[in-house]
């Protein structure tokens, strides 16, 4: 285990998808945020000119020509940056209040949620909204994901103890999952048949079988898990200043690590076999 010290506080961070570089979002004040790359090979962090707001999220295209930052504020939305020159090309106006994205595998959709209870669908190589979906009841969801055939989209509901089934066509809700309230994280696994959801103020991730509309398995774990991960047969769960490896098939707590204080966020290199390398933002 090692440290990075970073010139701002870490926000977001996620992998390129060849694992070659780790991207971090990092506030520099309280209006502006930076992009700073870090090599997995060494160099040091590189970091982006600043650009206005405060970032929730980050992503990146399967081809890594583009990263995705949800940026709040004023003009917030999404900010398409090239990931090379760390330089914002766009930022496509959404709301003021973005919390999580996700990009189809094709690259040609990316899915924005935001805190004010819309979801809206961007076109990122057109760099257009195509369209935005407000919620029927309020929702106060922090993340979402995309089903085995991302043809629906799952946003669990904080508020209502629903995961909402959101048809990608159309952001309409067809179907839902009953959970208990204050549901917060959420990752699908490899083949996307089993989604993993946190409960922070219970102490608890639950594994659900979205197709048969089912908690098939609810494992304990240590106070306020928010943000989790998942490689291969293992999710890497963050509770407040532990990580737990979780074999998600057995319910088995393989490894327990304490961190030196609380962090919010995680992220794994995404190696061919097990991952080596996992990120936690203090």
């Amino acid at each position: 285990t090692d440290t990075l010290r970073l010139p701002g506080a870490p926000l977001a961070a996620r992998f390129a998808p060849d694992g070659a570089s780790l991207y971090v979002a990092l506030a520099i004040d309280s209006l502006a945020t930076v992009v700073a790359q870090v090599p997995r090979a060494g160099g040091g962090v590189r970091p982006s000119a600043p650009m206005a707001g405060t970032a929730a999220d980050l992503g990146l295209a399967r081809d890594s020509r583009t990263l995705y930052v949800a940026v709040s504020g004023t003009e917030g939305g999404v900010s398409l940056m090239d990931p090379a020159a760390l330089r914002q090309r766009r930022r496509v106006a959404v709301c003021d209040t973005p919390r999580a994205l996700v990009e189809t595998g094709d690259g040609e959709r990316l899915y924005l949620l935001c805190g004010d209870d819309r979801i809206a669908e961007i076109d990122p190589r057109l760099e257009i909204v195509i369209r935005v979906q407000r919620f029927a009841a309020p929702c106060d969801a922090a993340r979402l994901a995309l089903s085995r055939t991302e043809g629906v989209v799952f946003v669990p509901c904080r508020a209502r103890g629903l995961v909402w089934y959101l048809d990608r066509r159309t952001l309409a809700p067809f179907d839902s999952l009953a959970v208990p309230t204050g549901v917060h994280g959420i990752a699908a696994t490899r083949d996307r048949r089993r989604v993993l959801l946190t409960l922070p103020a219970d102490a608890r991730v639950l594994l659900a079988d979205p197709t048969r509309r089912a908690i098939v398995a609810s494992i304990e774990t240590p106070p306020n898990p928010t943000d989790l991960a998942v490689a291969g047969r293992v999710a890497y769960v963050l509770a407040g200043a532990t990580v737990l490896a979780l074999d998600w098939e057995t319910g088995m707590v393989r490894h327990r690590a304490a961190l030196p204080g609380p962090a919010y966020s995680l992220t794994v290199w995404p190696g061919a076999r097990e991952p080596k390398l996992v990120w936690y933002l203090p």
